[in-house]
């Protein structure tokens, strides 16, 4: 009797453990699976961009630099008049569109504070077919944000261990989705041969 009475204690024990040992392993679980699948991520994958483009489209990439003396909120870039992307620091946005005129304007938005309804600078820019023009967002002397156009090769390296800012959906009406450089051209079949008409029969 005293020994089903310690069995039965032993396997209740063995139970309990067993129980909390899948309840320990479910939450890590699922605090994993939070974490990587979380759609509220506000940023992407590092910059990987081709140097590239198709002759079609203009592109803009704009960045804002790591930078210590700055403000914890975003800056948000305007293209035509229309929202495209609030910038964190340390990450980037793309836009393609046709060539063309493009206009831009950056102003800065503080944590759970609205927009300025006065942007800190407006600039004009003149894309041409197969362009990428790389426009750093950074704090100027005088506390107020620029973009400033970089060159290729300086941009490319301050983007380097940059993420795409994916937080949010651009606006712009003329935005187009970026066409991959490096995709193959497709080839047009072949056309089918005219159908040959008999020849007429000779007659006497």
């Amino acid at each position: 009797m005293h020994s089903s009475k310690v069995i039965s204690q032993l396997a209740a024990r063995s139970l309990l453990a067993l129980s909390l040992s899948l309840l320990c392993h479910v939450q890590v679980t699922w605090a994993q699976t939070s974490v990587a699948d979380n759609p509220f991520q506000p940023l992407g994958a590092v910059f990987n961009l081709s140097e590239r483009v198709v002759d079609s489209q203009a592109r803009l990439v704009m960045f804002r630099p790591q930078a210590s003396t700055e403000t914890s909120g975003v800056t948000r870039i305007n293209v035509n008049g229309a929202y495209h992307t609030s910038l964190m620091a340390g990450a980037y946005a793309v836009l393609c569109l046709a060539p063309g005129p493009v206009a831009l304007d950056v102003r800065p938005v503080e944590a759970q504070q609205p927009a300025s309804q006065q942007a800190d600078m407006n600039t004009q820019i003149q894309l041409a077919a197969g362009q990428t023009v790389y426009l750093s967002a950074s704090l100027q002397g005088n506390a107020r944000y620029s973009l400033r156009p970089v060159e290729a090769l300086p941009a490319r390296e301050s983007l380097k261990p940059m993420r795409e800012q994916i937080h949010a959906l651009s606006r712009v009406p003329a935005a187009q989705e970026c066409k991959d450089p490096d995709a193959p051209v497709p080839v047009a079949p072949a056309a089918a041969p005219a159908p040959t008409e008999p020849s007429p029969t000779a007659t006497r």
